[in-house]
């Protein structure tokens, strides 16, 4: 799982939003990790997205690809 944050200017302070990517091959675990991650980012008032690759091998491009749309300003 890899995740990548920025702050957002939702409320009158910044806001930490983080991008939540997992390699889904073994469903159960990811779900629970999944699960752990965003209870954590709940309790710290953080927001996420959650984005699903099918494996490992996937992770790499997935993440070049939202590191592209960070810097173009597409991810919210």
């Amino acid at each position: 799982m890899v995740v990548l944050y920025r702050l957002t200017g939702k409320s009158s302070r910044d806001v930490p939003h983080l991008l939540i990517l997992e390699a889904r091959f073994y469903e159960d675990l990811a779900d629970e990790l999944y699960k752990g991650a965003a209870a954590a980012l709940a309790r710290a008032d953080a927001t996420h997205e959650r984005l699903s690759v099918p494996g490992a091998f996937d992770l790499p491009a997935a993440l070049a690809m939202a590191l592209e749309a960070m810097e173009e300003g597409t991810v919210h």
